[in-house]
């Protein structure tokens, strides 16, 4: 599956930190919700959704808050911050 690129986002790439299965249509079939996370600091996080056949879905800017990944007490948005959770 081919994801597709993050539109309104920073330049540099966006790779996929987490992914999430669950059925978003209703057909019985997992479907697929990926967090893109750029490579460069201070840049918004996204949530994307695709269908098991690959077809996208939608695309959500997780905002200001999702650019505080790595600290202690990330923002309220942010998806994981890669230690102390639990």
């Amino acid at each position: 599956m081919r994801l597709q690129p993050v539109t309104g986002g920073a330049y540099p790439p966006y790779d996929v930190k987490f992914a999430w299965a669950g059925d978003f249509d209703g057909d019985g079939e997992y479907d697929f919700v990926v967090d893109r996370l750029s490579t460069t600091a201070g840049v918004n996080q996204y949530l994307q959704a695709y269908l098991r056949d690959g077809t996208f879905l939608w695309q959500m800017d997780m905002g200001y808050n999702s650019t505080n990944q790595y600290s202690h007490e990330p923002g309220s948005s942010a998806i994981s911050i890669g230690m102390g959770t639990a």
